[in-house]
């Protein structure tokens, strides 16, 4: 009987990576299919300007 358990544990413990690699990839996928809407996002605040640019925008409205 603990030899049975022993392995069941085993088995477990085996299946354990590939069930957190699949859970990873679902997630992973799910994440990839949200970026094209954050990159337009990220597109509309630079709107053609460097980063350095919007950083002195910041900037010069925090001090006003």
């Amino acid at each position: 009987m603990k030899k049975i358990l022993y392995n069941s544990n085993l088995y477990i413990l085996l299946l354990l990576p590939v069930f957190l690699l699949a859970v990873a990839g679902v997630s992973y996928h799910t994440y990839q299919l949200e970026l094209p809407n954050m990159q337009t996002q990220i597109a509309g605040i630079f709107n053609n300007r460097t980063v350095f640019q919007v950083l002195c925008e910041v900037i010069v409205s925090q001090i006003r």
